[in-house]
């Protein structure tokens, strides 16, 4: 028969272990964000690789709908599609830094967001 103390021991070392392992969890979380920011094997050609951005939270690399109803406020039914289309595209490919174009302009996106645009046609 197994006393009171003996399970107080036994819970105290499963409680330990659950720690062990929830500190293993999150030294690993971090090493991976070490890596992405430090290590240069994780940027290819000047874009993230796809490996590390599958790694990452999808929030954090896809465009959100808010700047992708900028992104086509004013387009015609035409250029929206073509717009959507590529940004599709480039996310489907796991791409964080791309330029979409339209027959009137262009938008520069990094990390799911605009951060430049022009005039002028394709």
């Amino acid at each position: 028969m197994i006393t009171s103390d003996q399970w107080e021991t036994l819970i105290a070392a499963i409680v330990a272990m659950l720690g062990v392992i929830k500190a293993i969890i999150e030294a690993n979380k971090n090493s991976q964000i070490t890596a992405f920011f430090t290590d240069p094997n994780t940027v290819t050609q000047g874009a993230t690789s796809a490996s590390t951005v599958d790694a990452l939270p999808a929030k954090s690399w896809r465009m959100p709908d808010d700047v992708k109803a900028v992104a086509l406020a004013g387009l015609s039914v035409q250029d929206a599609s073509a717009v959507n289309m590529q940004i599709a595209s480039a996310e489907a490919q796991h791409l964080t830094d791309y330029q979409v174009t339209y027959s009137t302009g262009w938008y520069h996106i990094s990390w799911g967001q605009i951060v430049g645009s022009g005039s002028g046609g394709k």
